[in-house]
């Protein structure tokens, strides 16, 4: 066996490193192999409990919601546009795109899906775009609460949330539903 190839396991809590194939020593007692039984027990618990197709992906519908005073219809490409800062009126009122902080899944599902882009090249974008041209970059709200609120505060507001948020609000329209898979 070549030494630079050894595969290490960690045997116990201390985190102590033996080659593979080791013997490990004797069996834990007390309340180490209680803490082992309790451990298997979950996990075999928690698999159990798995509902059937839990593993497979599931497509996510988003919603880009609006203020209900923007009576426009809106397609995909303009919102596009107004989130890239290339639309800033629809008729007489000023858009203002509502995007979220940080690393939200939904976030980087309807950038991908809607921009063409990834988080990290989309705030690219607005840097370059700040310095370029002077727009504004999206609001940010931190949460799909923030998102509603900020919606139905602003008539020219255009966020988006998942689908199933809409439902039953009349603070906000939903004008378009994109499916990330």
């Amino acid at each position: 066996m070549d030494p630079f190839e050894l595969e290490l396991r960690y045997v116990d809590m201390d985190r102590t490193a033996m080659p593979m194939g080791a013997p490990i020593g004797p069996a834990p007692r007390g309340r180490a192999a209680r803490g082992a039984a309790i451990l298997r027990a979950g996990v075999c618990l928690c698999l159990a409990l798995l509902p059937v197709g839990a593993g497979a992906a599931r497509a996510e519908e988003i919603a880009v919601v609006v203020n209900p005073a923007l009576t426009a219809k809106l397609d995909l490409e303009t919102v596009k546009k107004v989130f890239l800062g290339k639309k800033d009126y629809l008729g007489d009122i000023a858009l203002h795109p509502v995007d979220y902080r940080g690393n939200l899944a939904l976030r980087d599902g309807f950038l991908r899906v809607t921009l063409s882009m990834s988080r990290r090249a989309f705030n690219s974008y607005w840097v370059k775009e700040v310095f370029r041209s002077g727009h504004v970059p999206p609001i940010r709200v931190s949460g799909y609460e923030a998102m509603l609120k900020a919606v139905a505060a602003d008539p020219g507001a255009i966020g988006y949330v998942p689908a199933e948020r809409v439902r039953g609000v009349t603070s906000v329209r939903a004008v378009l539903t994109v499916t990330v898979p």
